[in-house]
């Protein structure tokens, strides 16, 4: 939504559009976490559920800056060095994307933080007693996501050039949640 708006609404350039794309998601997750930190896991993927529904709520009801419920369409498409005008050569600008974010969580994984946060995955007290503050890291880390997930936002709303709440509703959230479990 945020490219969508600030792409077709705000006038913005391309390439500052999709890193304000890119920086609020990460920036509104670190809010989430910094806020929910005292939930434990699973009180706060409930808490950001109904962010969810909070937020979704507010792109149907703030018409003037989303246009409500029927979205933003006619996004125009954009093609990065020649690329991505055509359906294959956008996939192929996906895939890219996608490789490059792969390789960048992997090599996450194997640095100080990817340490605390398996650290974190099995024990709150291992992370402290390693001298990190387990806040900032659920901080670091959701905002990290929310980050990956603007990119992926924009990717979408690039490819189908219309982009509406009703594509970001609870049940696609329960939907992807219960992925990620299973």
């Amino acid at each position: 939504y945020a490219y969508a708006v600030l792409l077709t609404q705000a006038g913005w350039p391309v390439p500052a559009a999709i890193v304000m794309a890119i920086a609020l998601p990460a920036l509104i997750g670190a809010l989430v976490a910094y806020f929910g930190s005292e939930f434990d896991e699973e009180r706060f993927a409930v808490a950001t559920l109904a962010f969810n529904v909070l937020i979704v709520n507010i792109m149907v009801n703030w018409a003037e800056l989303t246009r409500g419920a029927d979205g933003i369409s006619q996004i125009p498409r954009i093609s990065f060095l020649g690329y991505g005008s055509s359906r294959p050569e956008f996939l192929t600008v996906c895939v890219v994307v996608a490789v490059v974010v792969y390789v960048f969580l992997q090599r996450l994984t194997t640095s100080g933080f990817g340490t605390l946060l398996r650290a974190r995955g099995l024990e709150r007290h291992v992370v402290e007693a390693l001298g990190a503050s387990v806040i900032w890291l659920r901080v670091k880390a959701v905002a990290l996501g929310g980050g990956i997930a603007g990119v992926a936002g924009t990717l979408l709303a690039m490819h189908s050039g219309y982009i509406a709440p009703q594509m970001f509703e609870l049940h696609l959230s329960i939907l992807l949640l219960a992925m990620v479990v299973m």
